[in-house]
C-alpha cells in the first residue's frame, strides 16, 4: 500500500533535518519495513527536492568522453545520479560528428550531503567518469 508512503514523504518534506531522524524513528513503530522502504525512498527524493529549492547542496563536476552514447555510459551515469537522489545540470555536451569521433559531456551534480555526493562520484568514476576539482593547492 502506498498511501502511507505519501503520506510519510509529505511529512518528511516539511521537516527540517534534525527531526527527520527522529520521525523515521517514530515511523519504525508505526509502518511495516517494506512500506518503510517505500516511505524512505520517496523521503530521499523529497528531502534531495527539498534541500536543491530550499538549502544547501554539495556539487561537483563531472566529464565523460569517448562514445557515451552509443556505449550507454551517458544514460548509464544520469540513472545512477537520478536514482540516488541526486541533481544534474549539463553544463556542456559536445557530440562526435563521426563515428570514429568521442563525444563529450560535462555534468553538475548536487547531493544533499557530501557523503552521498562522494559515494555517488566513487560509483560513476568506475563508470569513466572523470572529475573535474579546482585545483585547491595551487597558490
Amino acid at each position: 500500500m502506498l498511501v502511507p508512503a505519501l503520506i510519510c514523504d509529505s511529512v518528511f518534506l516539511a521537516m527540517s533535518d534534525a527531526l527527520f531522524d527522529s520521525a523515521t524513528a517514530r515511523a519504525r513503530l508505526v509502518f511495516s519495513s517494506k512500506q518503510l522502504r517505500s516511505a524512505g525512498r520517496l523521503a530521499q527524493l523529497a528531502q534531495s527536492v527539498f534541500l536543491a529549492k530550499f538549502g544547501a547542496m554539495f556539487s561537483e563536476t563531472i566529464e565523460l568522453r569517448g562514445h557515451i552514447i552509443d556505449s550507454l555510459t551517458l544514460p548509464k551515469v544520469l540513472d545512477q545520479i537520478v536514482t540516488r537522489g541526486a541533481t544534474f545540470n549539463i553544463i556542456e555536451f559536445k557530440i562526435g560528428q563521426k563515428r570514429v569521433d568521442p563525444s563529450l559531456a560535462r555534468i553538475e551534480i548536487s547531493a544533499p550531503s557530501r557523503a552521498e555526493l562522494d559515494e555517488l562520484i566513487q560509483r560513476l568514476r568506475e563508470q569513466g567518469a572523470e572529475v573535474n576539482r579546482p585545483d585547491s593547492r595551487a597558490g
